[in-house]
């Protein structure tokens, strides 16, 4: 039996996370799903394991509290927030921790020894261990990516790869519509919108996934967008004889924030987008022809580093004939982007190809797949076992997902049985935020989640620890333990396993 053990490094806000207590699966050839229960306690120097209270000899390992790295943002943003709870310091270009001791230890040496322990107890509960495969920040730099692909190297580990939430999220979205892929062609994978902004060149070969990154300008929707936007103002302001840049300089710039609410005022109404201004608390509405204005040049610039990314990555790709007209563009746009026709229109002209909503806000989209595999291998471990989901809002993404059968999106899952493709009955239980108990959307889940006139059963996870139990003879037990006042809630329902 082999398996692949998925686990994800970074903050506690990002997507594969789920604030506190992250899923990482491992997934075994024989469909079971295996997770060990690994958690960091932020502040101490260690990590501790907890061991699983299903002892029982009949009945499989099947907790849910799993790995907090607690690298917060290694290589990121809130440098000073990262591991251990202690300061980071910056020596001879190196990032370096201040453990509790008084000693300090590099940014790579620390994931170095995670990155064992971490296989080291995967590989004593499973036994044997096929691959690695490993998710990061969407933000992460592609100098981090290397150093933990060097510290993964240096681990004597054998990896898949690192393969950043964004990567994940298209994945998951293209997954779910089969026209995109096919067997032995190459795709071009480009992202563009708020946060989740990455581009990948995906390689399709004999099952096999393969990714190369494309080098450009990243969150065209998010962080830099306050950049465009002031560039923009600026021109403007040229046009009128005005040089921030010249003269009475906090004159200048005040005559830039009129221009900035101005241009507010002027753009206001339904169709327009708002641009955060991430260094202040403005911001401003323009409507999409003058975004496209803005990301004109952005977008000139994306197109050069993707033909330059291409003869940089020839010879990894091993494919010196490849270029940019051979292989299949895929584009995704973020929520705000969709909502916007001339936006589309433009990235159509540019690419040649119609762009496919990504929005992490969806319903259920925000559901992601911890583990990255090729499609063949989800396919064959499609089997119809009973799951759970989670749906909650952390800055927009969903708060956890829980699977326990199925690979592929949840969302796809659903809606192959509202069209009556699963035959056989399936239980099911949602884990909701807080935010998401009051609001009609449970309703129309209820609704979709109608079985055989049965209903899914509906609990909030906040401040909550959930455990799930799976006996052999298919029986699964749901444990909640509530944080405030410590009482401990359970449910049993029969699995149909096959």
């Amino acid at each position: 039996m082999s398996t692949t053990v998925a686990i994800h490094i970074g903050s506690q806000n990002s997507a594969a996370c789920y604030g506190e207590n992250p899923i990482i699966p491992l997934i075994c050839q024989d469909h079971t799903l295996l997770n060990n229960v690994i958690s960091y306690s932020s502040g101490q120097p260690r990590l501790q394991l907890e061991k699983s209270i299903v002892n029982s000899e009949n009945t499989i390992r099947y907790p849910l509290r799993l790995f907090d790295l607690a690298l917060n943002n290694v290589g990121g943003q809130k440098i000073s927030d990262i591991a251990f709870g202690s300061p980071v310091v910056q020596y001879n270009q190196s990032l370096y921790f201040h453990l509790a001791n008084g000693s300090m230890k590099s940014c790579d040496d620390a994931i170095l020894d995670i990155m064992r322990f971490i296989y080291n107890e995967a590989f004593r509960l499973s036994n044997e261990i096929d691959s690695l495969s490993l998710t990061i920040p969407s933000y992460y730099s592609y100098e981090m990516r290397d150093r933990l692909n060097k510290c993964i190297q240096r681990a004597g580990i054998t990896s898949r790869g690192l393969f950043t939430e964004a990567e994940c999220l298209v994945l998951d979205k293209l997954y779910s519509q089969d026209k995109y892929w096919e067997e032995k062609s190459n795709y071009f994978v480009l992202h563009i919108g708020a946060v989740v902004c990455e581009g990948s060149f995906i390689k399709v070969s004999e099952g096999q996934l393969t990714e190369y990154p494309i080098f450009f300008e990243r969150n065209l929707g998010g962080e830099k967008v306050d950049e465009l936007l002031l560039n923009f103002c600026d021109n403007k302001l040229k046009q009128d004889g005005i040089d921030i840049y010249e003269g009475n300089k906090k004159e200048n710039k005040k005559k830039r924030l009129e221009y900035i609410n101005l241009a507010k005022e002027l753009y206001l109404d339904d169709e327009c987008i708002e641009f955060p201004m991430t260094k202040g608390s403005q911001s401003v509405d323009i409507d999409a022809e003058q975004y496209i204005e803005i990301l004109k040049p952005v977008i000139d610039t994306i197109k050069k580093s993707i033909v330059n990314g291409f003869a940089l990555e020839r010879d990894r790709m091993e494919d010196p004939d490849i270029s940019i007209d051979k292989v299949t563009k895929v584009i995704c746009l973020g929520e705000l982007l969709t909502k916007q026709p001339a936006f589309q229109n433009e990235i159509m002209k540019l690419f040649s190809v119609a762009p496919i909503n990504c929005g992490v806000n969806q319903e259920l989209e925000g559901c992601l797949r911890h583990l990255r595999c090729e499609k063949s291998k989800a396919m064959k471990l499609l089997h119809p076992l009973n799951f759970s989901i989670g749906i909650g809002l952390d800055n927009n993404r969903a708060k956890r997902i829980i699977s326990a059968g199925s690979l592929l999106p949840a969302k796809s899952s659903l809606i192959w049985r509202q069209n009556g493709l699963l035959k056989n009955e399936l239980n099911t239980a949602i884990f909701c935020g807080d935010m998401f108990i009051s609001m009609p959307l449970l309703d129309n889940l209820k609704r979709l989640l109608t079985i055989r006139e049965k209903s899914a059963d509906f609990v909030t996870h906040h401040l909550f620890r959930t455990m799930l139990e799976v006996s052999t003879d298919g029986v699964l037990t749901i444990s909640i333990l509530n944080m405030k006042d410590k009482e401990l809630y359970r449910k049993s329902i029969m699995l149909t396993i096959y």
